[in-house]
């Protein structure tokens, strides 16, 4: 996901950043050109929540609002894939992460009810990453 913008630091320090995000999200890379026009290497990562604060779990639970919906997903897909029917299971998991990106068990059932061996790897990090501290 490629990025452009202005830019302010607490460092003092403006000018035009121009990024590329990592596929799974949690860092960046690119150039950043100060106001003299000199560019230079530009890369972060994603801090978690709390940052600086107690620590917390990085995951999140589904909205109020929202959380009957996320929880029917998730454990409806669960009875599909304990009924062999993969693909609908899956389909239930991107519901529910849709809904709920930052709830890990969405990315749990996918992570189970996976279509390929790389997307089952990178559910499952995120899985580890969501339930990981910030």
């Amino acid at each position: 996901l490629p990025a452009e913008g202005a830019v302010e630091g607490a460092a003092a320090e403006s000018g035009i950043a121009e990024l590329v995000m990592a596929d799974d999200g949690r860092s960046f890379e690119g150039t950043l050109c100060g106001p003299g026009g000199e560019a230079r290497l530009w890369r972060g990562a994603r801090l978690g929540v709390g940052t600086g604060m107690r620590r917390k779990r990085r995951g999140a639970k589904p909205p109020q609002k929202a959380a009957w919906v996320h929880d029917s997903y998730t454990r409806r897909g669960r009875l599909l894939l304990a009924a062999g029917d993969e693909a609908a299971a899956r389909a239930d998991a991107l519901a529910a992460i849709r809904l709920c990106p930052r709830a890990a068990d969405g990315w749990s059932l996918l992570a189970d009810a996976a279509e390929s061996e790389g997307e089952a790897a990178a559910a499952a990090a995120e899985v580890e990453w969501l339930q990981g501290w910030a």
